[in-house]
C-alpha cells in the first residue's frame, strides 16, 4: 500500500486550479448534496481539497487520513478560514477510529485503490456509517493516463462496484465529475 499512498511532499498538487478542472468541488456539490444538519466523513482527506468546502456546508466533518503530515496540512488550511467543525483523525491502513453509526455521508476521494485490504475497509465503512447513509467513492478511471498513479494501482469501475455490493452496499448510480 505505501507505494499506493500519495507523499504527502508534493500536497500542493492536490490542491492546485488543474484539480478543479478535473475534480470539480461544485459538481460533486450538486450530485451529493450535503445539509447543514449532516456528519460528514472524508476518509483520505488529504490536504482538504474536498474537506474545507465541506466544512462550510455541513454541521460536523471528520477528516481522516493515514498520513499525520497530510493531516497537520489540512489542518492548517482550515486555520486560514476559521473552521471549528472539522475533526482530524489518524487512521490506520484498513481501521478507521470513528465511532459506529456516525456518520450521514462518507467520501473517498481518490483512495480506494489505495486501501490494501478493502473489504475490511468496507466493513469499516458500513461500521461508521448511518443506516441509509451515502458512501460517495471518485477514484482514477482504469485506463493509462498522463497523471494519477500507474494503471497497475488502479481498478476497473465493474470491480469497485462488485466489492461495495458484496460488502452490503447499495449501487445507485455513477457520475462524471
Amino acid at each position: 500500500m505505501d507505494d499506493k499512498i500519495f507523499p504527502s511532499k508534493k500536497w500542493e498538487r492536490l490542491v492546485n486550479s488543474e484539480r478543479e478542472e478535473r475534480m470539480s468541488v461544485k459538481k460533486f456539490f450538486d450530485i451529493s448534496n450535503p445539509s447543514p444538519d449532516e456528519v460528514w466523513g472524508d476518509i483520505g482527506c488529504g490536504p482538504g481539497y474536498f474537506t474545507l468546502p465541506l466544512a462550510l456546508k455541513v454541521k460536523k466533518i471528520f477528516a481522516a487520513d493515514i498520513s499525520e503530515e497530510m493531516l497537520d496540512i489540512c489542518k492548517s488550511r482550515s486555520e486560514e478560514f476559521n473552521l471549528s467543525n472539522i475533526v482530524y483523525i489518524k487512521t490506520g491502513k484498513d481501521t478507521l477510529p470513528i465511532d459506529s453509526d456516525l456518520l450521514d455521508d462518507v467520501l473517498l476521494a481518490n483512495v480506494y485503490h489505495e486501501f490494501p485490504d478493502r473489504k475490511k475497509t468496507n466493513l469499516e465503512l458500513n461500521r461508521i456509517m448511518k443506516n441509509g447513509g451515502k458512501l460517495f467513492v471518485i477514484d482514477w478511471r482504469y485506463k493509462k493516463m498522463d497523471f494519477g498513479p500507474p494503471l497497475e494501482h488502479r481498478i476497473t469501475e465493474e470491480k469497485l462496484i462488485t466489492e461495495l455490493k458484496l460488502s452490503e452496499f447499495t449501487f445507485v448510480d455513477k457520475y462524471d465529475l
